[in-house]
């Protein structure tokens, strides 16, 4: 399973001409903002808010397109250093696993 959704050719072609066309900064903002969206319907749902899987589901589609959009941003200075870091982040992340399991893993 990969968190980067695949594109048609023209979709990402959509994705780097709305870089182009509202710029860096802003897209970067919007993905604050995305990011920002999907969190507010996860804290609705983790909490017993008012929120639908519909509406989760839109906000993670929304996340995808802008992360896509950051990546293009980000290539290759920033982007492509990205998977050479996930390792030692899953390595971290199994570490509080094993804390929270109290070290029966």
């Amino acid at each position: 399973m990969t968190s980067r959704i695949a594109l048609t050719d023209d979709q990402a072609r959509v994705c780097r001409e709305a870089v182009e066309l509202f710029g860096r900064r802003h897209q970067i903002i919007k993905v604050v903002e995305e990011l920002r969206e999907l969190a507010d319907e996860l804290y609705k749902a983790a909490h017993g808010g008012d929120t639908s899987l519909e509406r989760i589901v839109d906000e993670r589609a929304d996340v995808a397109i802008m992360l896509y959009q950051l990546d293009e941003i980000l290539i290759p200075s920033v982007a492509g250093l990205v998977p050479f870091r996930i390792p030692a982040k899953i390595d971290k992340l199994k570490k509080h696993m094993e804390v929270a399991d109290g070290g029966r893993g």
